[in-house]
């Protein structure tokens, strides 16, 4: 293939990865979050090991790294071929956004890391509603 051809290659799989992205954060942001203040903290725990901890993690975590990573090189690429600022801007706006992204996903996983069933005894969270309000208002999302 030719450069042109897989440089299209690349942004389109970047805009599919990054709009299935977009649909999961979506699905998290109006659907879970909004449902976790309704049914607690303890009813939410089990959702949240039984989804993402389980099937979840093999489909949210790729997904939330290879997004950013396929922005970065076509933000690297572009720079590489000189492309016009109508071409340009929204592929380094692109990758900017990506690195609000992975900021962001850094932050909920830190949070979901204090729950997940495979900490050490010492550290693991049980059914103690204070606790688990406590890490899950932690993060801005959980102060709706």
């Amino acid at each position: 293939m030719r450069g042109e051809t897989l440089w299209l290659v690349l942004l389109g799989i970047a805009v599919i990865v990054n709009g299935l992205l977009a649909g999961a954060s979506l699905d998290q942001s109006i659907e879970r979050l909004p449902a976790r203040h309704r049914i607690g903290v303890q009813a939410y725990l089990a959702y949240s090991r039984a989804s993402h901890m389980a099937n979840g993690r093999f489909w949210l975590i790729p997904l939330g790294i290879i997004g950013p990573v396929l922005s970065f090189a076509a933000a690297l690429w572009g720079l590489t071929r000189n492309l016009p600022a109508e071409q340009s801007v929204p592929v380094f706006l692109a990758a900017g956004l990506a690195v609000a992204n992975i900021l962001s996903t850094l932050r909920a996983g830190s949070i979901n890391w204090a729950l997940t069933p495979w900490q050490p005894e010492p550290q693991k969270v049980a059914d103690d509603v204070p606790v688990l309000t406590r890490i899950l208002q932690s993060s801005n999302a959980g102060k709706q």
